[in-house]
């Protein structure tokens, strides 16, 4: 209630600013039903689909001058039914879910620089590394201070510091979650058809048996990406170096490659991406000691590696081991207002895994994960609305099973159903200095 208060004041103030600007009120409601039956985790014959219906509401408030631009936006993200005040007779509440999504200031320097501060999505490059992660219904949003610069090249540099609460004294910081993320990107577009992107990270982690010290894992890479005529031909490569949370040497990798051809109303879609596991088979003392699983950090994973979700942890879904998935999409624009896509993944193990059920023997796992398509129609009948429909089923394979703890040895097939609609308006008012 108190974070819709001050939405309410601000509202309420708006008509008394002086001076020439802009206000934009915008709104999102998204209820999502799903129907679950291997969906992330495969079934097992215990196991019985899930149905259930979840939901994001938001809304957010922007002020901009000649100077300045400010925004706040709040959301609700719940299940529908998972209240925890009720009684036999009815439902009478919930605990708090209302939370802070955005809050921050930009001021501008000049016409090409700026300072921006607060709670804020970030989105950089392809996403690899950095995104809003928009699938989940909470959203990723991060506190940092950046720099920006934008001219005929856009630069950003940010920072950040974290505590989950104020201090007297340094204490342990979950080491689950990034004690500091800190990057630089830059951006140019050389031609008409060709443009190119750097960026570099530095994430520190707490060790999770100290309270000092914090070990930084370096991530530099590139991305480019040339469109002669029809096509895009694309790619970016990643390096990561430095210590991971356990104290231990990081060597990995990752790098993928794009191609994609477009018709007016029809495009087509081909691809790879690689990223790096450690080798569970290998003798070597002084490999063993370092890690080789290349870590996404905050970056995208629905929007990439199937919608059935089985590698949004890359380390617990692949026990270590690194992926490699082929895919190609197709999308199909039937008007204005109706699109549908397709797109296929073939996912294999990167690096060799142990057999789970005979360690000891140092038996490799076949590489092969899993076949998945997923199948999306999607209707806009207006700028505020649009309606999805997703369907995706995957044929997993022994290996996948194995790494999951399904019993028994045939490959298991799921399904996965989806429903959404998503409402959001939006509203622009705009004030002038009087003549």
């Amino acid at each position: 209630m108190r974070k819709l208060s001050i939405v309410a004041l601000m509202l309420l103030f708006i008509p008394f600013v002086p001076g020439k600007s802009q206000v934009t009120v915008n709104a999102e409601l998204r209820p999502r039903f799903e129907i679950r039956d291997g969906y992330k985790q495969l079934s097992d014959t215990s196991s019985l689909p899930a149905f259930f219906v979840s939901q994001r509401s938001r809304i957010g408030l922007g002020f901009a001058k000649e100077k300045y631009s400010i925004y706040f936006s709040i959301q609700d993200v719940r299940v529908w039914g998972d209240e925890q005040n009720y009684t036999s007779t009815g439902v009478t509440g919930d605990n708090a879910s209302i939370d802070l999504k955005e809050a921050w200031v930009e001021y501008f320097v000049s016409d090409h620089v700026s300072i921006k501060f607060g709670r804020q999505e970030l989105k950089y490059a392809d996403q690899r590394l950095i995104g809003a992660r928009n699938w989940n219904q909470n959203g990723m949003s991060y506190d940092a201070l950046i720099f920006k610069y934008k001219g005929n090249l856009t630069l950003d540099a940010g920072i950040s510091y974290n505590n989950d609460k104020e201090l007297l004294y340094q204490e342990f910081y979950s080491s689950d979650k990034m004690k500091t993320l800190n990057y630089i990107y830059f951006e140019k577009k050389f031609k008409d058809n060709f443009s190119g992107s750097l960026i570099y990270v530095a994430s520190g982690f707490q060790n999770p048996e100290k309270t000092e010290g914090i070990y930084f894992k370096n991530t530099p890479g590139i991305l480019l990406a040339y469109s002669p005529g029809d096509f895009t031909f694309g790619g970016s490569a990643y390096y990561q170096f430095g210590k991971n949370k356990e104290d231990n040497e990081v060597s990995a990798y990752f790098w993928n490659l794009r191609s994609e051809y477009s018709l007016k109303r029809i495009s087509f879609v081909a691809g790879v991406d690689y990223i790096s596991g450690h080798n569970f088979a290998s003798t070597d003392s002084a490999y063993l000691k370092k890690d080789h699983l290349f870590d996404m950090l905050y970056g995208a994973r629905h929007k990439y590696y199937g919608s059935m979700d089985y590698f949004s942890n890359i380390p617990k879904g692949t026990s270590g081991g690194g992926l490699i998935d082929m895919y190609f999409d197709t999308e199909y624009l039937v008007n204005e207002k109706l699109s549908l896509s397709a797109m296929y993944h073939y996912f294999r193990l990167q690096n060799n895994v142990i057999d789970p059920d005979d360690p000891e023997q140092l038996i490799v796992l076949n590489k092969s994960l899993a076949n998945e398509a997923d199948i999306l129609f999607s209707y806009k009948p207006a700028k505020e609305i649009k309606f999805e429909l997703g369907y995706s089923f995957a044929y997993s394979s022994k290996t996948l099973n194995k790494i999951q703890k399904i019993s028994g040895n045939l490959p298991k097939d799921a399904h996965w159903i989806y429903l959404s609609c998503t409402f959001s308006p939006s509203v622009m008012l705009e004030k002038k200095d009087k003549e």
